[in-house]
């Protein structure tokens, strides 16, 4: 049955529906060829893409009371004046922060003076120990010392060559220019651009095409607001924390390090699974330097702040993103980090995609298969009731006593 039905309907395909087909298979195609080939420019645009993703909600919300053009206008105005303030007052700290972090660092004569009570302590020791500790602290230095030159010399260079091809390249600063005039036209043309992308598709394929664009759009979206959500909630709580360490240890002279923490530890947050172990290493690290009881306590606060989103924040959002086990996460943010960083960032939408992908074309295959457009995790439409009519013997035995009825009432 099922082969029958799919070849009435290849029968059914015209060679101008399949040019259509193929037209629009191409066009798919080269949008996609040129943003892999582009993608270093095409940066600002995702920016703003993500931009986007944030505002929607919001423009949507006042396009029921306002004009369109104007909900945008006013949104986007309020999200620049509220930029610039924020940009204004953080920028400043963030590089003294970063500046007086340089200037504390090591001088060679610490270096000189760590080595020297060192070497007294060694001469405490029994010559065999000493010997042996001596000898696996050379190597381990010299190791250290090799491992540290190579990789700064590689990262140092790389950086510098990833940043000048980016500022020099005109496409980049073009994006710079026209992103905020795009973000504008995406936001006022959302609805028409959907109407047209609609009567561009082949009425055969529209289903299963905004079948698979929903699905992109449910993953990314969802990440997009939920990881900017957490990222700003642990900078905030793990602030706040560091502050009141620094408080209650009677370290106010240490407290000029603690905005550019929090900054880290909030974009770390953007990593999934393994972003909030990263984000404590530079506090866990600041606060050895201090003292041991310093370090414990980080170790809690991070501890404590990590409990506070798993348990209250996070569970608000997986419903939203994705609902996979944090082990298998890990497997795919381990997998895609040897294609880069933005492959470790989006694993956990691009997993979303993949399982939801294939969750709707077992759907679409099942029998009987899932209806068209209907997503994983939407209920099936409910069936309504049809009202059946009286069987026609009922109605004929009904309406010969009726007369029959109506005879006795005049003879009475």
């Amino acid at each position: 049955m099922a082969w029958r039905q799919l070849g009435e309907r290849i029968a059914t395909i015209t060679p101008a529906g399949l040019a259509q087909l193929l037209l629009t298979v191409g066009a798919l195609l080269g949008l996609i060829a040129l943003i892999w080939f582009a993608w270093g420019s095409l940066f600002p645009f995702v920016v703003g893409t993500a931009i986007a993703y944030v505002l929607l909600p919001l423009v949507n919300l006042l396009d029921r009371v306002l004009p369109r053009t104007l909900a945008v206008l006013l949104i986007m105005g309020l999200v620049a004046v509220l930029a610039a303030f924020f940009l204004s007052l953080l920028v400043p700290i963030i590089v003294r922060q970063i500046n007086e972090a340089y200037l504390s660092l090591p001088s060679p004569d610490d270096f000189a003076t760590y080595e020297q009570r060192l070497a007294a302590y060694l001469r405490t020791l029994p010559p065999p120990m000493r010997a042996f500790i001596i000898d696996v602290i050379t190597q381990f230095y010299d190791q250290a010392r090799s491992n540290v030159d190579v990789y700064l010399g590689q990262s140092v260079n790389l950086t510098i060559r990833a940043l000048l091809g980016l500022a020099n390249t005109v496409g980049f600063v073009l994006g710079l220019i026209v992103v905020p005039t795009w973000l504008l036209a995406v936001l006022v043309d959302q609805p028409r651009g959907r109407a047209v992308l609609d009567q561009a598709l082949p009425p055969a394929a529209r289903a299963e095409v905004w079948a698979v664009l929903r699905i992109l759009d449910r993953a990314f979206s969802a990440f997009v607001r939920g990881q900017l959500f957490t990222a700003l909630i642990t900078g905030g709580l793990v602030y706040l924390g560091l502050d009141l360490l620094t408080q209650l240890f009677g370290l106010a002279s240490e407290a000029r390090y603690l905005l550019l923490l929090a900054i880290l530890a909030g974009l770390a947050q953007l990593i999934p699974s393994i972003g909030p172990f990263l984000g404590g290493i530079p506090s866990i690290f600041f606060a050895l330097t201090i003292s041991p009881q310093l370090a414990l306590a980080v170790v809690l606060l991070f501890f404590l702040v990590q409990q506070i989103i798993s348990n209250l924040v996070a569970p608000r959002l997986e419903r939203n993103i994705v609902d996979l086990h944090p082990a298998i996460l890990i497997l795919v943010v381990v997998a895609l980090s040897q294609f880069g960083f933005w492959w470790i960032l989006l694993a956990t939408p691009i997993t979303a995609v993949v399982r939801d992908l294939y969750r709707y074309a077992y759907g679409r295959f099942a029998a009987p298969p899932r209806p068209a457009g209907l997503l994983p995790g939407e209920p099936l439409p409910a069936v309504k009731a049809v009202r059946r009519r009286p069987a026609l013997v009922y109605r004929r035995v009904t309406q010969l006593r009726q007369p029959m009825s109506e005879d006795r009432e005049r003879g009475a």
